[in-house]
């Protein structure tokens, strides 16, 4: 998984001085409350879908428009 990775490779580089916690499936809390939270600053890092971005940052709806672009 990307975020597992990405842990150990910030520990490795940071030689261990900073620990990254990876939580899983919603473990924490849901898309909207950590969206608020990393506005206010007590979540660094969430995994997030284009749709539930939209209504905190409008300009995010051109990318979840069906059939927008022709191919990847």
């Amino acid at each position: 998984m990307l975020a597992d990775k990405f842990e150990e490779l910030v520990e490795e580089y940071t030689e261990g001085s900073v620990d990254v916690k990876v939580r899983c499936c919603g473990q924490l809390m849901g898309e909207d409350e950590a969206f608020k939270a990393m506005q206010l600053g007590t979540v660094d890092m969430f995994v997030i879908t284009g749709n539930n971005i939209s209504p905190h940052f409008p300009l995010m709806d051109a990318f979840v428009l069906p059939y927008i672009f022709q191919n990847k």
